[in-house]
């Protein structure tokens, strides 16, 4: 929805423009005119952003559970349970495993009184795994997203680094998607 906003405010600014052109308006009201419609979408865009995007406080409570993780994980292979992990920055609770037999796990960790899950998941591949570390804050739709995978040589690498994301879909954020 913000995409087609951004084109139809582009293409009143050009169509606006085009019209002053051909009144002869002078090159100082076009110019005021371009430079206005460039400020309005610039805040919108900076409203899209802070609207749309990935909630930042919730990033920045995340951003070090996912690292604590991944670095047990490049240190130590992978846990039996997320659990068993130590020295991470909140304490997880309610660990479950998946029960149809897929390699999920997940746990959910309270920050001020804000739940956040984190999920550990891996699949095979032809070398031994690749592992994801999604922490997610259903309230706020932010999550941070890690991918591990083990090499050929059988050493774990981060691939993805913390990659901050957002499934805001409704109002301004609905991509429009069928």
């Amino acid at each position: 929805m913000s995409g087609l906003i951004m084109i139809g405010l582009i293409a009143l600014m050009v169509g606006t423009i085009i019209v002053m052109l051909i009144m002869r308006q002078g090159r100082k009201r076009i110019l005021v005119a371009f430079v206005g419609f460039l400020v309005v979408i610039g805040i919108f865009n900076f409203y899209v952003v802070k609207t749309c995007g990935p909630n930042a406080k919730d990033v920045e409570i995340m951003t070090p559970q996912a690292e604590a993780i991944s670095d047990y994980i490049l240190k130590n292979g992978i846990p039996e349970s997320m659990a068993d992990i130590q020295n991470l920055p909140y304490k997880l609770e309610s660990c479950k495993k998946a029960t149809d037999g897929t390699n999920v796990e997940w746990c959910y960790f309270n920050v001020d009184g804000d739940k956040h899950s984190t999920r550990l998941y891996f699949l095979s591949d032809n070398y031994g795994a690749n592992i994801y570390i999604k922490t997610y804050n259903k309230k706020s739709e932010t999550g941070v997203f890690t991918e591990i995978k083990k090499t050929s040589d059988g050493v774990f690498e981060v691939v993805d680094y913390f990659k901050p994301y957002s499934t805001k879909n409704d109002g301004i954020c609905n991509p429009l998607r069928m």
